[in-house]
């Protein structure tokens, strides 16, 4: 007993030091925590009194200022290593040698330890002690403030085309800068970034697009470069050389948009008979074409044009060698990872080589499919990019949808001049534009059809988008809306939406609804999983049946114990049915109205009649096996099988993700993810919404037809 009571004792004595043991602990990193971010926030006060601009932008020039000590050069390290802000890479990777020494003199010499430990603390994007803090700083939205300098340039000092670069800032009496870090400080709207093709490498382009995520601040950035300094110069001034004239969208096979053969189509005239695609007249087209919109299979050296070919080859492939000589045209493709200038044999450098005035394109695919890519059929974005919305900012209109709705790191560039556009005139009219309260009223009138450009000045402070008779979207929706997409810039707002008529009503408003994030990503969740996914309205839903007529057969036998019959599970027949009428009915509901995928789907009677039977079977075996069973694992398994379509969508949605994901991170010259979950989450939603409606189901049955 005594010994009992001592063990009792001895427990309560470490029990109340362990307490006391992480008290002192939390204090101690309250204290140390809220003492870093006070040293940071003064530091960043003084270095903006002296260099101007926000904090990571002064810290970055004052780290620079080789007329200052080392020791306060040191300690600006760490403070820049503490922000983690991507902002401060380029300074801090710049300045470092890549060798550290045994021992450094804080006080006598730029402390490489320091640079490499910052670097590795802002590439980690961890930091425990930024929650006491971190929002402290005033950063500022870059994308709200008024261009200091509208077009700066960026151009190594040690780059080989350093030349062109001064040649172009005197000739257009532009800045010339040596990083992204000193660009963005000027918030320009465009970016002329002057390297040769070896230097606009992977690294270059992921840190570029880290940046431009972490500050969501999208200036127009065109990489000016080419096989040789004469290509790239020419390129430069190819830029005013582009004209709207003859368009063509080319693609291989696209079941989704109910292309069934490789063809070519002429984009001012979509509905005429189609070109074949063929290698000649892939080539002729792009000879006398403006503009030429590239959407289906690329690499970082060839376009695959006849992927579905039994005899898909060398002789189904477009290579830089065989680009033939063009106009100043300009080459859009959304496609996979065709913008790789550095590699030899670059298919996109292989354009400008050859005149191409502008290549728009991705590093890695940024989207996990082409259902969230903007387009209604033939109708693309970049055809009505006009002189105040250039190519450049259409670019990073969809740079900043996929870094929101797919992609870890958006990577979308253009080679060219971000300044291009195909027409000087503005393709509407704006008719009244009146402001009360909150809420300001545009309308306009346009004779253009398809995805409409249009620029909204001093919209940016506007969080909440309408497109009367089309759709809405506030600037922090969850995922894709096809039909519009908005981008802040210079403290305007620049809408792509997608126009079908002569008239259009656009409503800004200040603040996005309370209910809109969570409506518009339910019912997003809900069109992209129950209507655009054709996981049940195919033959394969007939698996669905065969399993519930078998699960019956079993159930019902004569040598069955339970002497159950047909009869006793009609409450969960009954639930089946009304769960698949459900499914259908929003299908039918939602069918042409959905705007969470560019898919073009369309159901017959046959695929809705095997949807209907599909689901109802899956829910109907599920709740069967979910009503008599006798443990909960049971029941969990047949639950589980009532929603199996969307279980296995999920399931096949996130397996996609994280494979491709550890892939890029383990096998990829950038250690990065390449994709985003959002994906994951829009069928974990509707999963969710699945479940509930089975749960329902479930308790329902029991309450009609209790277990017997």
């Amino acid at each position: 007993m005594k010994v009992s009571r001592k063990n009792r004792k001895f427990t309560q004595v470490l029990a109340y030091l362990a307490i006391l043991g992480l008290s002192l602990f939390v204090m101690l990193f309250v204290v140390s925590s809220t003492w870093i971010g006070y040293t940071i926030k003064n530091m960043c006060l003084t270095a903006e009194d002296a260099y101007g601009g926000d904090c990571v932008e002064a810290l970055s020039t004052q780290l620079r200022d080789e007329s200052l000590d080392f020791g306060t050069r040191n300690s600006t390290t760490w403070a820049l290593g503490e922000i983690g802000d991507q902002r401060a890479l380029p300074v801090l990777e710049n300045l470092f040698t890549g060798r550290v020494p045994a021992r450094e003199s804080w006080e006598n010499e730029l402390s490489q330890y320091e640079l490499q430990k910052a670097i590795r603390l802002i590439k980690s994007g961890f930091n425990l002690t930024h929650w006491a803090w971190r929002f402290s700083l005033e950063m500022g939205d870059a994308s709200l403030d008024s261009p200091i300098q509208e077009t700066v340039i960026i151009c190594n000092p040690q780059d080989v085309y350093q030349s062109l670069a001064k040649t172009i800032s005197e000739t257009e009496g532009l800045v010339l800068t040596e990083n992204l870090t000193q660009a963005i400080a000027y918030r320009p709207k465009y970016i002329l970034w002057v390297a040769a093709p070896q230097n606009i490498d992977e690294a270059t382009l992921w840190s570029t697009g880290d940046i431009l995520k972490s500050m969501d601040y999208y200036p127009a950035i065109g990489f000016i470069s080419g096989g040789t300094i004469e290509a790239a110069e020419r390129l430069w001034q190819n830029g005013r050389m582009i004209r709207n004239g003859e368009s063509f969208l080319g693609s291989d096979v696209e079941i989704d948009q109910g292309v069934l053969t490789p063809i070519i189509v002429d984009l001012n005239q979509p509905a005429a008979n189609p070109i074949p695609l063929t290698q000649d007249n892939l080539v002729k087209t792009l000879q006398k074409s403006n503009y030429f919109y590239w959407v289906r299979h690329v690499s970082a050296t060839r376009w695959m044009w006849n992927t579905t070919s039994k005899n898909h080859g060398e002789d189904t492939n477009l290579t830089a060698v065989e680009i033939p000589a063009l106009n100043a045209l300009v080459v859009e493709t959304p496609s996979c990872g065709s913008f790789q200038p550095w590699k030899e044999d670059s298919i996109a450098l292989g354009f400008i080589n050859q005149g191409a005035a502008a290549y728009i394109g991705h590093v890695h695919t940024a989207v996990v499919s082409n259902s969230f890519i903007m387009r209604h059929g033939f109708y693309v974005p970049g055809m009505s990019a006009w002189e105040e919305f250039p190519l450049g900012i259409m670019a990073q209109v969809r740079n900043r949808t996929e870094a929101r709705i797919s992609a870890s790191t958006p990577l979308y560039f253009m080679l060219g001049n971000p300044r291009a556009y195909l027409s000087a005139d503005q393709p509407y009219t704006i008719t009244a534009d009146e402001i009360k309260n909150d809420t300001r009223r545009i309308h306009g009138t346009t004779d253009f059809h398809g995805y409409l450009a249009v620029k909204v000045a001093d919209g940016a402070r506007y969080n909440f988008t309408r497109v009367t008779g089309l759709t809405a979207a506030g600037e922090s929706d969850f995922f894709f809306n096809n039909d519009l997409q908005t981008l802040n810039l210079g403290g305007d707002k620049y809408l792509i939406f997608f126009q079908d008529g002569e008239n259009f009503e656009i409503i800004l408003q200040q603040k996005t609804p309370w209910y809109w994030p969570i409506w518009d990503g339910l019912v997003d969740a809900l069109d992209y999983n129950w209507v655009t996914m054709n996981t049940v309205y195919s033959p394969f839903s007939l698996v669905f049946a065969a399993v519930l007529i078998f699960l019956l057969a079993v159930k019902t036998r004569r040598k069955n114990q339970s002497g159950k019959t047909l009869k006793d599970y009609r409450a969960c027949f009954a639930a089946g049915v009304l769960l698949a009428i459900v499914h259908v009915a929003y299908v039918l509901l939602r069918s042409g109205r959905y705007t969470v995928s560019a898919d073009a789907v369309g159901y017959t009677l046959v695929q809705l009649l095997l949807g209907f039977a599909g689901t109802a079977s899956a829910a109907a075996a599920g709740l069967v096996l979910a009503h008599d069973a006798r443990k909960t694992i049971g029941r969990l398994i047949g639950l589980t099988i009532a929603i199996l379509p969307q279980v296995l969508l999920a399931a096949f949605k996130t397996f996609s993700v994280i494979v491709t994901d550890l892939m890029f991170l383990t096998r990829n010259s950038v250690r990065q993810p390449l994709w985003n979950f959002n994906v994951i989450w829009l069928a974990l939603a509707a999963l969710l919404v699945d479940v509930l409606l089975v749960a329902a189901a479930d308790r329902l049955t029991r309450f009609i037809q209790p277990k017997g």
